[in-house]
């Protein structure tokens, strides 16, 4: 079958990946074309085959669903131009979903013009997405946001961004298998996972009762706005000194995922999904973890049964309460927790349910 990907986002982290993954031997009967709009995805990945066109989202889907089985689509972050899309093409159409581009979607904006139509509009997005033929999540809390988002949603698998170079699985297994050597005998507690989450401050702010007590933050900044980043800097230096650690550089996953087998809390406050290959890792050695009690996280958490609690209940706990550690059942996280397969049989799947239809 004819599958063509729509590097619909300006990155090359998980572009990348998801290039190398598909360019493997073992996806050679699937002819996998890949084609992006953003010149800078363009020229790192061209050798890989990807192809350039400057056209919008909708006139590369109605382009190539015409000739091809399906057009998959990674992140959505432009709703409307699903409207323009020839009704005829929707069921060819796999959206991986990005977690954050459900917000992009139900956010339409506030002005008056846009209030009038959004009902509306939103009713017809609504409707054009629950006739895609499938719908790629990374785990349930994708799934709790676009069940929020739409209500009766397409079936929905698990599309994975894993690099095919690394057995994560059995990296974790490894990592979780060695002693833990710190510089300190403070507990470290890891706030949100990047420059784009804007709460780091809010976060610290709710922590300063404890400052005095043997606590250390960790501060993930390795991608961001840069004015936001210098924001945050500034700020833990003055409040937080040495008890706070910045990390600005990007890291291996083998030495990223030993940095958070050092953690013993994670601090993640937006409701929508993300940071979730951040939160996998951090369940898989056990974390404790602290959310927005009205977010999708905490709701996907207690779907599969794996502790955790609200950041509104850290006011009124002691320094002990809150840095108690948790036992997770044995049963439980059946899609956050990372899974002994491979990104090779998870992709298979992928193309084994579209074959079957």
């Amino acid at each position: 079958m004819n599958h063509v990907h729509l590097l619909l986002h300006n990155e090359l982290k998980f572009n990348t990946r998801l290039v190398k993954i598909l360019s493997l031997d073992s996806f050679a009967d699937e002819h996998n074309i890949f084609v992006t709009n953003h010149e800078k995805v363009y020229s790192e990945l061209k050798g890989y085959g990807v192809l350039f066109e400057k056209k919008s989202i909708h006139e590369l889907i109605n382009k190539y669903a015409a000739d091809n089985d399906y057009v998959f689509i990674h992140d959505l972050r432009k709703p409307l131009e699903i409207l323009k899309v020839k009704k005829k093409y929707l069921n060819k159409i796999v959206w991986r979903t990005w977690g954050s581009d459900i917000g992009f979607i139900t956010k339409l904006g506030d002005n008056f013009i846009v209030k009038v139509i959004k009902r509306f509009m939103t009713r017809s997005i609504r409707f054009r997405i629950r006739g895609f033929k499938l719908i790629g999540i990374a785990n349930t809390v994708d799934v709790v946001s676009l069940k929020k988002a739409f209500g009766k949603i397409p079936d929905t698998i698990c599309i994975p961004y894993t690099n095919p170079d690394i057995n994560t699985y059995s990296t974790l297994k490894r990592i979780r298998e060695e002693p833990i050597i710190m510089d300190h005998n403070d507990t470290n507690v890891l706030i949100e996972h990047s420059g784009h989450d804007h709460t780091h401050v809010e976060i610290m702010n709710i922590l300063q009762k404890f400052k005095s007590n043997q606590i250390h933050l960790f501060v993930v900044l390795s991608y961001g706005k840069e004015e936001y980043i210098n924001r945050v800097k500034e700020y833990a230096e003055i409040h937080w000194k040495d008890k706070c650690t910045i990390i600005t550089d990007f890291m291996d996953y083998d030495k990223y995922a030993r940095l958070l087998s050092q953690m013993d809390i994670g601090i993640f406050a937006q409701k929508n999904s993300y940071a979730l290959g951040n939160i996998s890792i951090l369940s898989f050695f056990g974390k404790k973890f602290y959310f927005n009690r009205n977010g999708v996280l905490k709701e996907a958490f207690d779907i599969e049964n794996i502790p955790c609690y609200c950041i509104d209940q850290i006011e009124q706990m002691s320094f002990d309460e809150f840095i108690m550690p948790t036992t997770y059942p044995k049963e439980c996280g059946k899609t956050i927790l990372p899974q002994d397969s491979t990104v090779i049989e998870r992709w298979e799947d992928v193309f084994t349910y579209l074959n079957s239809k």
